[in-house]
């Protein structure tokens, strides 16, 4: 135990550090867990430094760590993605503003951003940080938290499964603030960890954070976004759609 490198987290969202431990069993591994004592946030205990955590990433991690295992070949799960993507568009269909320009951060291989410009309701981009999609034309290329994006510069962001991989998902909501139009809207798509459907999205390093709805709530509000409608279009899934101001109880 006194060789393993430093934690990756090193505090909680809340800023305490004081945490008890203890391991969760999921279907295949077991987890370890830290639970912090002052919110009770939980978050993944992980023995690596930031960049061996983003190699992950870099390569095409879905192809071991996906969410189908990696049994998905590459057209199979474009086709997959494509048809969430109609599920999710019909969710947030009410509350995208017409002829808006898109960000989907953790794009993959740009099938919700390619069903979103084929609706010709908005301008989409993605951005993904796996060097197998470097060569998408309509997609950003690197860590969401240091590609150079202009202020201001979309009126809807979404993330589909990403929140929950960042080391400080403060960090990445701070930089969606910044890049967020002031009457824009913020749409996150979070793993359910603790209802049974959600079981399976506890996984060993690929999600960081197991954050309850309350906890997702806390987060946004403290970021200076407001609730306008929570969903789930997808069984296992929060989807959080935010605008900017204070949330009325």
């Amino acid at each position: 135990m006194a060789n393993l490198k430093p934690s990756l987290i090193k505090s909680c969202l809340c800023g305490r550090s004081n945490f008890i431990h203890f391991i969760h069993q999921s279907d295949s591994s077991q987890i370890p867990i830290r639970e912090c004592l002052g919110c009770g946030i939980k978050h993944q205990l992980v023995h690596l430094n930031y960049e061996e955590y983003l190699q992950q990433y870099i390569s095409d991690y879905s192809h071991f760590t996906g969410k189908d295992g990696g049994e998905l070949i590459s057209s199979e799960r474009y086709l997959h993605d494509f048809k969430l993507a109609e599920i999710r568009y019909e969710s947030y269909k009410p509350f995208l503003p017409t002829q808006s320009v898109l960000l989907d951060v953790g794009s993959s291989n740009g099938a919700f951003v390619d069903f979103m410009n084929q609706t010709g309701m908005c301008t989409a981009r993605g951005l993904e940080i796996c060097e197998e999609y470097n060569n998408r034309k309509v997609t950003y290329s690197g860590d969401f938290l240091d590609v150079e994006l202009q202020d201001d510069a979309f009126d809807v962001i979404t993330m589909h499964d990403i929140l929950e991989h960042f080391v400080n998902p403060s960090d990445a909501l701070l930089r969606c603030n910044r890049i967020l139009r002031k009457d824009g809207i913020l749409i996150i798509d979070f793993p359910d960890f603790f209802s049974r459907s959600g079981f399976h999205h506890w996984k060993v390093i690929e999600h960081l954070w197991m954050l309850r709805l309350k906890d997702l709530r806390w987060l946004l509000k403290n970021h200076g976004f407001k609730m306008i409608r929570i969903d789930k279009p997808i069984p296992s899934k929060f989807v959080l759609i935010c605008g900017f101001g204070e949330e009325h109880e």
